[in-house]
């Protein structure tokens, strides 16, 4: 017999109890647990293979085929219990010209084994001729592969799956996150219906009115609203897979000199005074190397990007006011690390543009706007904190 187990001193003995009288040998990998799990296969005399514990647990559960010496292999969770009957039935298969058994399972669902929702028979390859068989190791949900003549046991065995609601909530979290990273979609409006709305409503019809699981009660309802919300669960961690591979690995990629270069509402805007408004309230991040980011935070001034990129298209009067804005801002923060790359980025402007420039508004006189001893007089006023 071989068992994958990690963390399952409340399921281990049992299962062990059920099967050892007809075992001629027990295998049970070990993924590291850190209750008494491995204490209580010993206490059974098993052979015990201490490992890690992988995302994708057929792994584990494969190593343990692999250690098998016997000629037929019973492999079980340790939350299964083999029924006498099904032990008499297996020991008189045994010697059929098949590769590979089905055994139907009776699955237990919180103080309840379900009759229906697709949950019994619940038919699943455990009893295999050693060598004939291997877990693919793709999926968590995935059956052994069996090479030749498949058949079926008739006598089920017992899953206590879920004990409990937090047993049931556990797993449910290690498959979404597992889901999650298997889906290869779209990131569009579609998907988002299709996961969130329409695989969720297929999988409660399916499981509720197709198999019956009405059948099971308040226990079968729960069990399909439940399931039914795997889909959207997944998807939502595949989006925030999405949303964080981004962020460490191509935002980081952006650069720029300390802030993220767009500018604000322009005067005119019909909402540029409340931008100005929003533009008081708010934190400033850093897009530039996001790496630095939590450093870069107190530097950040949009207006000062803003002014920068104004005065390289020649936009000057815009530019002196969003400088303005920018010595008001700097005003208020008079951090010096900030002080030292605003001076920098002030003196190669200044080295830059025309010391004044005349501007002419429409049936207006003309105005010199003096550009150089604004942007001297904003490197004043970073020096002041220096």
């Amino acid at each position: 017999m071989a068992l994958a187990v990690y963390n399952e001193e409340k399921n281990l003995a049992a299962c062990l109890s059920s099967i050892k009288d007809i075992a001629d040998e027990i295998i049970v990998v070990d993924g590291g647990s850190k209750d008494k799990t491995v204490e209580i296969a010993k206490s059974f005399g098993v052979h015990v293979i201490l490992t890690d514990n992988p995302p994708i647990f057929h792994i584990n559960k494969q190593k343990a085929l692999d250690a098998c010496t016997s000629d037929w292999i019973l492999q079980l969770d340790a939350d299964e219990v083999v029924t006498p009957e099904l032990k008499k039935e297996i020991l008189s298969v045994i010697d059929s010209s098949q590769n590979g058994f089905y055994i139907p399972r009776k699955n237990y669902f919180w103080g309840h084994f379900m009759k229906k929702g697709g949950q019994y028979p619940d038919y699943v390859i455990r009893l295999i001729r050693a060598g004939k068989g291997r877990f693919p190791c793709k999926s968590v949900h995935e059956q052994i592969a069996v090479e030749g003549k498949v058949g079926y046991l008739k006598n089920p065995m017992l899953h206590y799956t879920n004990r409990t609601r937090a047993d049931y909530w556990r797993k449910s979290d290690t498959y979404t996150s597992l889901t999650a990273k298997e889906l290869h979609v779209p990131k569009t409006v579609q998907s988002y219906l299709l996961y969130t709305f329409w695989k969720p409503l297929v999988t409660f019809l399916n499981i509720y009115i197709r198999n019956k699981g009405f059948v099971d009660g308040m226990t079968g309802l729960e069990f399909a609203l439940y399931s039914a919300v795997h889909w959207a669960k997944a998807y939502k961690k595949y989006i925030t897979l999405f949303i964080i591979y981004c962020v460490l690995f191509i935002a980081p990629v952006v650069r720029a000199d300390y802030v993220l270069p767009y500018p604000s509402f322009m005067p005119g805007n019909k909402i540029y005074k409340i931008s100005r408004i929003v533009d008081r309230v708010k934190e400033y991040w850093y897009f530039g190397n996001l790496a630095q980011a939590k450093y870069h935070l107190s530097l950040s001034d949009k207006y000062l990007v803003e002014a920068k990129t104004l005065f390289e298209y020649k936009q000057y009067l815009l530019a002196l006011d969003a400088l303005t804005r920018s010595d008001d801002h700097f005003s208020q923060q008079k951090n010096t690390e900030a002080a030292k790359a605003h001076i920098f980025v002030l003196e190669s402007l200044l080295g830059q543009l025309p010391d004044t420039f005349q501007w002419t508004p429409e049936k207006e006189t003309a105005t010199q706007l003096p550009i150089a001893q604004k942007l001297q007089d904003s490197i004043k006023i970073r020096e002041s904190s220096l």
